[in-house]
Parts: C-alpha cells; structure tokens; sequence
C-alpha cells in the first residue's frame, strides 16, 4: 500500500546513544541498536518504493549524512537539513562542554514536480521548547512540534507511517491534525506507553476533524 509521508526517527548514531548512557537513569537510556551507513540505506530502500511524497527522517549530525547519502542513491531529491532546535535543552551532566541542543532532519522527496496543495516553501528550522511528553521514553519529540511538520508535510487525510514510533508523537500529532497514520515499534515497554498515550492522551473531536476515510489511528 502507497503511503503520503514518512515521518520517523529511528536510532542515532553510536555517538548519541554513547552519550545518552553517560550520567543517564535506566528508564531514560536508549537501548536500541544505534544507526549504521547500512541501517540507513536499508530504510531508504524499504520505503522509497512505498512512499508518494515527503520522507521526514530525524537524526544526529553524524547520522543526517548518512540518510542523505541514502536517499539520494534511491533516486530521490535530498534537501539540506532542516534544524530541530530545542530552545531550552537538558543541561550536560558529566564531562565538560556544550549541550546538545539540535538534532537533523532529513527530508527528501521523489524528483517528480511538486504541484498544487502540496507546493511551496516550508520552514528550515523547528524551534522547540523542550517539553517531554507525558509518556516519556529517550528520544521523546514534542508534540506540537510534531503537529507542525504534520500540517507542513502533509493534507488531512493523509496516510503517513512512522516505522521507528517509540512514545508515539507522530502518530498523536497525526490524529490531532486529521491525518491517518500507523507506526510499529520493537520494544514492548515503549509500545505499551505508546498506545496508552493514544488512547487516553487527546480527546480527538476537541483538536481536529474526525478523518475524512473515517480510518481509525492504529500502532502495530
């Protein structure tokens, strides 16, 4: 089945997940096996084929080169990286130096023109607050930030797939903006915050039109 976006944010490079196991509690650890040149190239290749417009792919900065190196070797148009800039980040807590206070997004669509609804300029920053979503797993992404590159990415009624969900966020942000959607995630932890997050986290009729196809949101 033909999707309209992919919007995901799988594992970051071993650099991140180094980083995040350093002066971090268990439940905040990323356990996930990081991304590899290969991880990468495997997502591109699964999901050009599958995807009609947009491929929305979060990341470090060691990892953005790789999706773009992935994505551009499918065949499709990769744009430079769009900032995701968290305005008040979590302080460092061992070792010297800055914060990490902006991760990388990928975005890439097939060559084909862009026409119509879905033409024109889109932002190339995303400046977010910081604010951890109630069902926090490591790697969490605000929610309205999420809406926002919902409603820039895509039209209501949309189908977009998140293949990496973890807590959930773009499927909520998805719903909240009357777009279908349907993520998978691995770890039966975050999969369970996940779906209890999607069901009792929003009353959908107070945020946006009930879907068009009348699909319901799922998360396999």
């Amino acid at each position: 089945t033909a999707i309209d976006c992919l919007c995901t944010d799988p594992p970051y490079s071993e650099r991140t997940h180094a980083g995040q196991r350093t002066g971090t509690s268990r439940d905040t650890t990323i356990d996930y096996e990081p991304l590899s040149p290969e991880m990468a190239r495997e997502i591109a290749v699964s999901w050009a084929p599958r995807t009609r417009h947009w491929a929305i792919i979060f990341s470090d900065h060691v990892a953005q080169r790789w999706h773009e190196e992935a994505w551009a070797a499918v065949g499709w148009y990769v744009f430079s990286p769009v900032i995701w800039l968290k305005l008040h980040p979590v302080p460092r807590f061992a070792g010297d130096g800055p914060t990490n206070s902006a991760e990388y997004i990928t975005v890439a669509r097939p060559r084909k023109p862009v026409r119509g609804e879905r033409a024109g300029s889109r932002p190339g920053d995303y400046r977010i607050k910081g604010s951890i979503p109630q069902s926090f797993v490591a790697g969490s992404k605000d929610i309205n930030g999420m809406r926002a590159i919902v409603r820039d990415y895509t039209l209501p009624g949309d189908l977009i797939v998140d293949c990496f969900s973890g807590s959930g966020s773009t499927l909520l942000a998805a719903a909240m903006e009357g777009r279908r959607a349907i993520g998978a995630e691995m770890d039966p932890r975050t999969y369970a915050k996940a779906v209890h997050r999607l069901q009792a986290g929003y009353t959908l009729p107070m945020f946006a039109p009930v879907n068009p196809a009348g699909d319901s949101l799922s998360v396999e």
